[in-house]
């Protein structure tokens, strides 16, 4: 017999996400991205979030970005597991710079302090 429940377990369901975009998650990481005014056409808020992301979602929302609340276990089992810090938002596809694009912005700096170049490795985001 078919159960009538509309309602569905995020965790045996299969999560659709906007199709041909990178996935951007974690509050810094976001406010990175505007910041950059790399709009995300999409943002995923973590249900009952609140206040706490404010901010953040409605800068978000000015840049023109499509704002759906979800379970955390939906934005749980999109990030594998990753602090999403209760954000995913889904934008252009990123394109990394590499080293010569580095190298090329160091030999255009013109201002009279010379920039910090920090270089991390292994650091992750918790």
């Amino acid at each position: 017999m078919k159960s009538s429940s509309s309602r569905r377990n995020p965790r045996n369901a299969a999560i659709r996400t906007p199709d041909g975009l990178d996935q951007v998650y974690g509050v810094h990481a976001l406010e990175s991205l505007l910041e950059r005014g790399e709009a995300p056409r999409e943002l995923w808020v973590q249900q009952g979030a609140g206040s706490r992301l404010k901010d953040v979602v409605a800068n978000a929302q000015v840049s023109g970005a499509r704002i759906k609340e979800q379970p955390r276990e939906v934005l749980d089992q999109l990030t594998q597991g990753a602090a999403h810090q209760g954000v995913v938002a889904f934008c252009a596809p990123l394109t990394p710079e590499g080293e010569e694009s580095l190298w090329l912005k160091l030999r255009a700096w013109h201002a009279p302090t010379p920039p910090l170049l920090l270089v991390l490795d292994g650091v992750t985001d918790v």
